[in-house]
This record gives C-alpha cells, sequence and structure tokens, in this order.
C-alpha cells in the first residue's frame, strides 16, 4: 500500500482496543511498539464494531470493554443479554482467534453467553494503566503465536523518493566512512543507498558498522549495526540492530526512532483508517 509518507511493507502486531477505558500517552504507545504492539483505539458504536472483521488479518487483536460499549450504545435492563449475545455471536464468527472480551460486571449469564460463542471473557478491571499494558504483554504470545512460534513483525517503511542522509563508519575495516541516503526504516533495522558508488566495496556481510541518520529534524546515532545485505548491482545495502539494546543503540535515540516511526504510523490510520500487511 502506498501512503504520502511511503509504503508500509509490514504492520506490527495491532491490538485494536474497543471502547478502551484507560488514557495512554505517546509514551506508552512509543513502548508498546518497542515491544512490536501497535496500540489502536477504537470506537465501541455497534456499527463501528461491525467494520472490525474488514481489518481482520494475522496480525490484528481485538480487547472489548464490554462496560464501555454498553455504556456507548446505551444498553441497560431487558436490552442486555440480547445485545451482548449479539455481539458475542459477531465476534464468535469472524474475530474469534485474537479477541478478549472483559468487563467487571459479574453475571454468570454473560459468561454462558461468551462461552457458548467460544469468546474469551474475563471478569476483569482493565482501567489501570500498569494492569492494561501487562495484560497486553501476557496475551501476545497466545494472541499471535503459530505453530509454537511468535514471529516479529516490525513495521517497515519504504522512503523512497524522500531522501534522508546518513553517514556510516565501517568499525571493521579502519573506521573508513561511507555516504548514502535512507531506503527503507523499521525498528530493527534500515535498507540503505550508498552514494558514494566506488566505496560498495568497503562493506561487507557481517561487518559493524555504525550509522549518523538524519531524519527529519534529528540526528539519531546506531553505535552499532551489523551488515545482513549487500547488493553491489543496485548500491545497497541493508543493516540490522536491536532497538532494545543500549550496546547498539542509546536509550535516548532508540526512543527519538521509535516515536518517528509511530508518528508515521499514527498518520496513516489518521488519513486511511487502517493499514494492512501485503
Amino acid at each position: 500500500m502506498v501512503y504520502s509518507r511511503g509504503e508500509v511493507i509490514i504492520t506490527p502486531k495491532s491490538i485494536y482496543w474497543i471502547d478502551t477505558p484507560v488514557s495512554f500517552n505517546e509514551n506508552d504507545r512509543i513502548e508498546l511498539l518497542k515491544r512490536d504492539v501497535l496500540l489502536i483505539n477504537y470506537d465501541g458504536d455497534i456499527k463501528e464494531i461491525a467494520k472490525l472483521k474488514e481489518k481482520d488479518n494475522k496480525y490484528s487483536g481485538y480487547f472489548f470493554n464490554l462496560d464501555g460499549i454498553l455504556s456507548k450504545n446505551h444498553i441497560k435492563g431487558d436490552t442486555l443479554y440480547g445485545f451482548v449475545e449479539k455481539l458475542a455471536q459477531y465476534i464468535g464468527s469472524y474475530i474469534n482467534k485474537r479477541s478478549l472480551v472483559y468487563t467487571t460486571i459479574l453475571d454468570k449469564k454473560l459468561v454462558e453467553i461468551f462461552k457458548k460463542h467460544q469468546v474469551h471473557f474475563f471478569e476483569k478491571n482493565l482501567n489501570d494503566k500498569k494492569i492494561a499494558i501487562s495484560t497486553i504483554i501476557k496475551l501476545i504470545y497466545p494472541f499471535f503465536s503459530e505453530n509454537n512460534k511468535l514471529e516479529r513483525a516490525f513495521v517497515r517503511l519504504n522512503l523512497l523518493p524522500m531522501k534522508y542522509s546518513l553517514i556510516i563508519t565501517n568499525l571493521k575495516q579502519s573506521h573508513v566512512t561511507i555516504n548514502g541516503t535512507l531506503k527503507d526504516l523499521s525498528l530493527n533495522g534500515m535498507g540503505i543507498i550508498i552514494s558514494e558508488k566506488n566505496k560498495i566495496e568497503k562493506i561487507k556481510l557481517k561487518d559493524v558498522v555504525e550509522v549518523k541518520l538524519s531524519l527529519k529534524t534529528s540526528i539519531i546515532k546506531i553505535s552499532k549495526a551489523i551488515v545482513a545485505r549487500v547488493d553491489q548491482n543496485k548500491f545497497e545495502a541493508g543493516l540490522i540492530y536491536n532497538i532494545t539494546d543500549s550496546t547498539m543503540i542509546r536509550e535516548d535515540y532508540a526512543s527519538i526512532l521509535t516515536g518517528i516511526i509511530y508518528n508515521w504510523i499514527k498518520e496513516i490510520i489518521k488519513e486511511h483508517g487502517e493499514i494492512k500487511a501485503n
């Protein structure tokens, strides 16, 4: 998919929180994105909930705040169980695998309704931010693992034709410096285009390099990245690093980089309403 800010090659794991009661600030969301989770607030109006099946893919998960949904749709009294029955049937039919419904209401009949439709249902209060974040992290594996394996699904942004300059210093080969531009960017690596074509021979697979990247209004330094791909015909290289390893990238630089990627994604969601994996 092509957007004004580039092309999204693959998405992180996205948690749509339907009628979230918790106020997550941008730093909270950035920290979750470092863990490969994009948190998206979603309207609890029943008409909007009906559209969730259009967003479903293997990278999507859903938290349903039943208390908030009932309040948003003015459900009470005699209409409660009929509404919940339809909601449980919808979730069970279309987005059951990675969905969790939770409530503070203690009601055996509600438990029976969601159990009948094989929907994960907790009688739990997730209004506390710390509890909410720990619950998200605990559910990443059961939600997104396949064949007992949890695959990382970092967002990668193809930024061409935008020109972001960088300098790489090969720490393995006499600290030779090479100028280039950024081709694509993710939380665990980047693709670069070598501007000085005569220096393409100066980088080899598994070389350790330092990167100084001019990105928007920020200069970001990656102390150690590893060359994972070299294409001498296209004058391109691929670098990898661990965003959570302070020996590879300092924590403040990691937060800036993650924040920039998060803001790109946020603008995409604002403009298009969703992101999809290719």
